[in-house]
């Protein structure tokens, strides 16, 4: 709408909006005049007004008193002003940000002017939670408090999973596991824009950890490496076992989550050859330019969470870093299989690498 000329002088009011203790906020309005206006400050009187908007948005409107023609200009395309009589009516759209937003509404008369600060405040959401959640088989039951002010919706990636909203809480709930594997599925969460989501994990140390694996990688070159394999206890120690090299690699199984952990310096088996014999020792190592940074040191390792993978549908752990390694300035990625003349492997009796595995990872294969 065009603005229209005023031969005589006129008074500016300013409206705030501050907030107030126990929430809300009130209107403020303030004037001031042409310092040569001999007449005196002209106002234009505001009957009511509401002026803020939740992130849903919704509709207001400012009352102006008098019956003069009233002009609105409010330069955002989030709210809408359309003026009809003496009422300026305000339609706001939804806010799917966390951050407020404001804009000065313009009124004027014939007689006076006045500005209005309208605000629309941000989407509430907050989801302070983890985001991995590790039970047993058994059946699960469960909800985290969630706090959101927009349209919020839940779903889940798996049919044996469950969740829905109910009272500011994200409930769920898990049948129980009997696929005799490590199982997996996320809860997921739309809020606005915003977007979350939590994962599941059902396991039974007993029954869905042990079975046929392979560790695999790659060489240095870029070639895949391959070492089926057997995950069981020996008494009270986990190996992996690699028939065709007649290896056993001691591993670690967590107490709290289906984790195993891979020490350094671990004796896997013995290598012969035509001419010698040697025995092989399993490191953790980082790749850097293309060679293995070696540390014959048992105060490394790395660790593998075993955990159903869409893409290859079945249980696969890979193996990271540990924590170890913070001080050396070094990520791990990698396993060597080193070669000494004596055990424990040290400078001295060194050989060498027989090779190892970049990006290692087991995957169930039974």
């Amino acid at each position: 709408m065009k603005r229209k000329s005023f031969q005589h002088k006129w008074s500016v009011l300013f409206y705030l909006l501050l907030p107030i203790i126990g929430g809300g906020w009130v209107g403020v309005l303030t004037s001031c005049s042409d310092d040569d206006d001999a007449s005196g400050s002209s106002s234009l009187a505001i009957v009511s007004s509401s002026v803020f908007f939740p992130s849903q948005g919704g509709d207001g409107q400012v009352v102006v008193a008098g019956n003069e023609t009233v002009e609105a200009h409010l330069p955002v395309s989030w709210c809408q002003a359309t003026v009809s009589g003496q009422t300026v009516m305000l339609t706001a759209q939804p806010n799917t940000t966390i951050e407020g937003r404001s804009a000065i509404l313009t009124l004027r008369t014939a007689s006076g002017s006045a500005r209005l600060t309208v605000q629309q405040r941000g989407i509430v959401y907050n989801f302070p939670h983890q985001r991995y959640y590790i039970y047993g088989d058994t059946a699960i039951s469960a909800s985290l408090p969630i706090s959101y002010d927009n349209a919020t919706t839940v779903s889940t990636s798996a049919s044996w999973l469950s969740a829905s909203l109910q009272a500011g809480h994200v409930a769920y709930e898990a049948q129980p596991n009997t696929t005799q594997r490590v199982r997996s599925a996320w809860v997921r969460i739309a809020s606005g824009q915003y977007r979350d989501s939590l994962k599941v994990l059902q396991y039974d140390a007993q029954t869905d950890i042990l079975g046929h694996y392979t560790l695999a990688g790659t060489e240095a070159d870029g070639s895949t490496v391959e070492l089926p394999g057997t995950l069981g206890y020996t008494g009270k120690t986990l190996y992996f076992r690699v028939p065709s090299r007649s290896w056993n690699i001691a591993m670690q199984l967590d107490s709290l989550s289906p984790t195993l952990h891979l020490s350094s310096m671990e004796y896997a088996g013995r290598l012969k050859t035509d001419t010698a014999s040697y025995y092989v020792t399993l490191i953790t190592a980082p790749l850097v330019d293309r060679n293995f940074q070696i540390y014959l040191s048992s105060s490394y390792g790395m660790r593998a969470l075993l955990d159903y993978d869409e893409q290859m549908g079945t249980t696969v752990g890979r193996f990271e870093d540990d924590g170890s390694w913070a001080s050396t300035g070094f990520t791990p990625n990698g396993i060597v299989f080193w070669l000494s003349t004596a055990r424990p492997a040290t400078v001295a009796t060194s050989v060498g690498s027989m090779g190892g595995l970049v990006d290692p990872y087991l995957y169930r294969t039974d």
